[in-house]
């Protein structure tokens, strides 16, 4: 009984070993098709001068009641593209209402926005972000899992965090030169950043616009 036990079990160990060996995983693919439209390190000067821009007409601009925008060392490598090394964060500075983004996504599609922020001790605790179509009426950001929420608590720096939208689903976000997102400062829930109580700043850092080429 024994000898007819022995080559039965090495069968078994030679099949299992077999299955093993072919349940490798494999990681999963490049996404090949996407290709990165703008990039803004915050590395050089001016602090928001665009690294990449694929197309023309992007650019930063603000709504505040004396609040200014400045750079300062980043605490972050988090979304940094092409090796980039860790530099500088954009500082959004009190007493500002809003951070607008202009992204024309013309001849892209399947728009994807990405950064990485934080915030001093007494910056603006809260983000609102918003989209436009038509380069004036805003909607609030309201995408399906993954993307981040459009409404979100801002960590103290150095626990920067990835902010990601996947407009896909948007079908007027695509081939459009009049996109663009708005991100709206609270210092607490009701309360804007540019009200008397205001103090501080968001630090953005590596925001990037990727997207499928029509």
């Amino acid at each position: 009984m024994q000898k007819l036990l022995l080559p039965f079990l090495l069968v078994i160990v030679l099949v299992s070993s077999c299955t093993k060996d072919r349940n490798i995983t494999i990681p999963s693919p490049v996404n090949t098709s996407d290709t990165l439209i703008y990039y803004w390190n915050f590395n050089g000067t001016p602090s928001f001068a665009t690294s990449i821009a694929l197309n023309s007409g992007a650019y930063l601009s603000y709504d505040w009641a004396g609040g200014y925008e400045d750079s300062l060392a980043s605490t972050t490598s988090i979304n940094a593209r092409n090796g980039d090394a860790m530099g500088n964060a954009f500082r959004v500075r009190t007493p500002v209402t809003d951070f607008i983004v202009n992204i024309p996504t013309t001849s892209f599609k399947n728009i994807v926005v990405s950064y990485a922020v934080a915030k001093s001790s007494s910056g603006p605790a809260l983000d609102s972000v918003y989209y436009t179509t038509d380069g004036v009426n805003y909607k609030f950001v309201s995408l399906p899992s993954p993307s981040s929420s459009g409404a979100y608590m801002v960590q103290t720096d150095p626990a920067y965090e990835l902010i990601s939208y996947d407009f896909s689903s948007i079908s007027a976000v695509n081939n459009n030169p009049k996109f663009a997102i708005k991100i709206v400062f609270w210092q607490s829930a009701g309360v804007a950043s540019n009200s008397s109580t205001a103090a501080g700043n968001d630090r953005f850092d590596n925001l990037t616009v990727d997207g499928v080429q029509l």
